[in-house]
């Protein structure tokens, strides 16, 4: 997986590859990049499916301050949105 802003895929490997604007999608619809690693967050485990998606969320939902809960949580909820159509 990788952003579309930072990385181009230029060859074709025998692997799957998703290449979402995660970094641009941030800035567009909550403007802070400080969000931008709980947006790729939530587009792997979209993709992958290897946790539910309730238990990530908790688990940022506790770490972060309560200011940046919101934040967070629509970060996370972008970057699932992105993924959903490439799950494995």
């Amino acid at each position: 997986m990788t952003d579309s802003r930072y990385v181009q895929i230029i060859r074709k490997v025998d692997a799957k590859q998703v290449e979402l604007p995660m970094y641009d999608s941030v800035m567009e619809k909550i403007g802070k990049p400080v969000v931008f690693n709980i947006c790729v967050l939530g587009a792997l485990i979209s993709i992958t499916e290897v946790i539910k998606p309730k238990s990530v969320l908790a688990a940022v939902v506790s770490k972060v301050p309560k200011d940046f809960i919101e934040l967070n949580t629509r970060a996370f909820e972008l970057g699932m949105d992105l993924g959903a159509d490439y799950s494995w």
